[in-house]
């Protein structure tokens, strides 16, 4: 039987009336301030104890990218792509004035951390390592995690002290047309269009890619809403572009397991 195709009208009203208050960490200290990036990000021990590199809030467009790097984590835990732990981190009033990065002050609000990984080397753009620790499995999933969020600005991490176990990470630049700001109408333009990762993917482990592209498979609606009606309402996203974002994650899910077959 033919799949049917999931219609943008479907989503209406699945996020609207439905958002929740977000589950967050707060900030215990400080360890570093930013030096590199765009976004400013610094690094603190977490109120649970981890430590954190913290995209901060009230960069204007920049913004936007919050709601990208919580989407595009969660996402990738959902199909198992091996992304950062991701969590919305609370400034509060302790920190407020901290300077993050020269010149840059923190103000309350919510802001959005990747956990850190231990002895971390990052690399950007050449996807390497395929052969060390389970990279050859792990690397399916961004492969996958690419097409289907669009991927962009493409950067891993490498624990050193871990043989080398790869880590998808600082996805701000994701979903359509890639940059800080997407766009519910370049969403709907591309929606149906590939977006392979342009790398070989020759060694892939074929078990994980036919894994993850299960996974792909079993997306849908409860899934989607659920992780979406948890994006922090103080981000500059509305309801309304919420439901084009997770129609267009929904469509796309199973166009990109073809694709992820195809691979190999």
């Amino acid at each position: 039987m033919a799949e049917q195709t999931v219609e943008e009208s479907s989503w209406a009203g699945l996020i609207r009336g439905h958002r929740e208050p977000p589950e967050t960490v707060k900030i215990r200290m400080p360890l570093r301030q930013s030096h590199t990036g765009v976004a400013g990000s610094f690094q603190i021990v977490g109120t649970d104890g981890r430590h954190w590199w913290v995209k901060p809030p009230h960069q204007g467009e920049l913004d936007w990218a919050l709601t990208t790097e919580f989407v595009v984590s969660r996402a990738g835990a959902m199909i198992g792509a091996p992304t950062c732990r991701s969590a919305v981190i609370e400034i509060t009033r302790d920190f407020d004035g901290w300077e993050y990065r020269r010149g840059g002050y923190l103000r309350e609000g919510l802001g959005h951390g990747m956990e850190e990984v231990e002895s971390a080397k990052e690399e950007r753009s050449n996807l390497r390592y395929r052969t060390e620790d389970d990279n050859k499995s792990r690397q399916a999933g961004i492969y996958a995690l690419y097409d289907w969020c669009w991927g962009r600005d493409e950067q891993w991490l490498h624990s050193t002290t871990n043989d080398m176990t790869i880590y998808s990470h600082d996805h701000g630049w994701y979903l359509p047309p890639s940059g800080p700001k997407w766009d519910t109408q370049l969403l709907r333009d591309y929606v149906d269009l590939p977006h392979p990762l342009p790398q070989s993917s020759a060694g892939l482990h074929y078990p994980a890619v036919e894994a993850v592209a299960r996974e792909l498979e079993k997306i849908d609606k409860s899934l989607l809403a659920a992780m979406l009606r948890r994006v922090p309402g103080a981000w500059p996203v509305s309801d309304a572009e919420l439901e084009t974002l997770g129609w267009f994650l929904e469509r796309r899910a199973p166009a990109v397991a073809a694709r992820m077959r195809a691979l190999v």
